[in-house]
């Protein structure tokens, strides 16, 4: 099996699944994480994966570009549409 579609398919998972509160009261930096992840999950599908390839899993560009079959420059090109769009959010900024 490609090593490419492998971890594509082992976080597919991750990515996928829906981002829940715990029963726990969280901390403020457990809030903070929260908060980020409720505004991942509201990412589509395509900039939520590049984004926990690049900083989740912390690949190279070249290797998210390889994994998801694209340029080392689209790659760039989706992880910076994907962090604007996730700066847009009330949630990242506690707003």
């Amino acid at each position: 099996m490609n090593a490419g579609a492998s971890l594509r398919s082992r976080w597919n998972g991750v990515v996928k699944s829906p981002f829940v509160a715990t029963d726990a009261a969280p901390t403020a930096a457990g809030a903070e994480d929260l908060d980020l992840r409720r505004a991942l999950g509201r990412l589509p599908y395509d900039q939520r994966l590049v984004l926990v390839l690049r900083y989740y899993l912390d690949l190279p560009f070249e290797e998210v570009g390889r994994t998801l079959g694209i340029s080392t420059k689209a790659a760039k090109s989706r992880t910076h549409r994907a962090l604007e769009r996730l700066r847009l959010m009330p949630e990242v900024y506690g707003e």
